[in-house]
């Protein structure tokens, strides 16, 4: 699923600033350093990255489906995919 995102090409919006867009660009910026090192450690999470991901759950999503909801379906399915890997590497073991 990462690399079906990588492959997908990150939503568009106007050239003016968008705070809708930004909102996902930033969570895609957050949870790419934790795929990556999770692929890195033979898919397992740091203790200091589950701690991340467990604070991140905690918030909660309402900011996200907000701003992919206004966007479109392409927008919504790319955060979709997004909020399915972050719920797949909480299920990912912890590397000691």
């Amino acid at each position: 699923l990462w690399a079906e995102l990588r492959a997908t090409p990150f939503p568009s919006g106007p050239t003016s600033p968008n705070p809708k867009l930004a909102e996902i660009a930033l969570y895609d910026a957050w949870l790419a350093p934790l795929v990556l090192a999770a692929l890195e450690r033979g898919g397992k999470l740091s203790r200091h990255h589950a701690g991340m991901l467990e604070t991140r759950r905690q918030e909660g999503n309402r900011a996200l489906w907000r701003a992919a909801g206004e966007r479109g379906e392409a927008t919504r399915s790319y955060v979709a995919k997004l909020l399915t890997i972050e719920e797949e590497l909480g299920r990912l073991p912890i590397d000691a």
